[in-house]
């Protein structure tokens, strides 16, 4: 078996991935990378875990000659990603190596939810976005989901999402 990545229909990612009516449910392994965030949702006390895909609109999946007949099945599957008209191979290195980013991700977070740990003064690194390796201070309080990291930038600061920060040792 090969692992290949499929291209799926928007937001149908976590079905294609799970039991129903996925590609599991036809007895082929799949992967998909998530994050798992808490976000706050209107006209809900609190905040609610949401799992979101990392690579949206792809799923991987280890695929015997004899599964690619089930695949138009699938009505969220688009197809295969493909060079010309072959279809590419994902080596295991570069899943294993998604793999493991995901779990940094995860325990650099801190904790599940997508909060980092964080307090008021705290020194952290921005990663992620297009300010990576920039560094700046925890601004507000974070245990209200409110917090912000202030990064200099010019004659006046930034804010950016917790959720987008590393702690600095």
């Amino acid at each position: 078996m090969d692992w290949y990545a499929l291209t799926v229909r928007g937001g149908a990612e976590l079905a294609v991935a799970g039991q129903e009516g996925g590609l599991p449910r036809y007895g082929i392994e799949a992967y998909l990378p998530v994050e798992v965030r808490e976000v706050r949702v209107r006209h809900v006390k609190g905040v609610q875990r949401v799992e979101r895909p990392l690579l949206p609109g792809y799923v991987f999946a280890a695929l015997a000659p004899s599964d690619w007949a089930v695949l138009p099945r699938i009505a969220a599957v688009r197809g295969v990603v493909v060079v010309g008209d072959v279809p590419v191979r994902v080596r295991l290195a570069d899943l294993e190596r998604m793999r493991r980013i995901e779990r940094e991700v995860a325990e650099q977070r801190g904790r599940p939810g997508g909060r980092v740990l964080l307090v008021r003064g705290a020194r952290v690194e921005i990663v992620g976005t297009a300010m990576d390796g920039w560094a700046g201070t925890v601004a507000n309080d974070p245990g209200t989901g409110a917090g912000r990291v202030l990064v200099d930038f010019g004659p006046r600061a930034v804010a950016v999402p917790l959720d987008a920060v590393k702690r600095i040792a």
